[in-house]
Formats: C-alpha cells, structure tokens, sequence
C-alpha cells in the first residue's frame, strides 16, 4: 500500500511538472472573444494586397493562411489602461520562442504584426 500512495504521488508530481502553464494566443483569443470590450473579426488574406516587400517565404507562409483573427479593443480614452494590460500580457504570450513573426504592418499609431506557429508549409496557430 505504501508502494502505491508513493507511486500515486510521483505520478501526480510528473504531471503537474508536464503542464506547460503558458497561455497561447489561441487561448487568449478564445478567452476574449466574448467580451464586449473586444472586437472579433476574421479577415481573409486575400485582402493583405501589400505584399510586395515580402520575402518568397514570408509569401508561401501567407498562401497557407485561409484567414486572419483578429481580436481588438477600440481605442478610447476611458479604457487606456486595460489596453495596457493587454498589450502586456500578448507581449508576455509572443516572447515564447514558438511564435514567429511572418509580417508587420501599419504605422504612426496604427501597427499590426502577424505572428504563426508550426512549419512554413502547415500553420498551426
């Protein structure tokens, strides 16, 4: 009996060690959504017509992206500072070295970068 409360323990030790506790952006889109601060939109990426300046990869990542979620708070005085917040915790979310950076748009005050996870040739996130 003792065998097994001391295996019980390890396993439990092994899988609480094994949950990765990161958020990933997929999760922060999915736990936003619903909130009325927040607007969602899907673009197609067939509106992204500036993509000269992007490199032949860059361009064959795009092609295998059907659309774009975007997940946005409007820009008004009264909630500055949970825009703050946020932009912490997406920053906080892009520092895992999985997301990579495909393209960045914009300029002034309005910027847009488009991050993606997996392989050139199949997007996972």
């Amino acid at each position: 009996m003792k065998i097994f409360k001391s295996l019980s323990l390890l396993c439990t030790v092994l899988l609480m060690m094994s949950c990765d506790n990161n958020q990933s952006l997929q999760e922060y889109y999915v736990d936003n959504q619903g909130d009325k601060e927040f607007v969602a939109v899907d673009v197609p990426t067939s509106l992204f017509a500036n993509t000269e300046k992007l490199t032949v990869d860059q361009k064959k990542t795009l092609e295998t992206v059907k659309k774009i979620n975007i997940l946005a708070i409007p820009k008004k005085q009264e909630n500055q500072t949970k825009i703050e917040v946020e932009k912490t915790k997406i920053s906080n979310i892009l520092k895992d070295e999985k997301y990579q950076l495909l393209m960045k748009y914009g300029g002034g005050n309005s910027k847009m970068a488009v991050y993606y996870t997996g392989s050139e040739e199949a997007v996972d996130e």
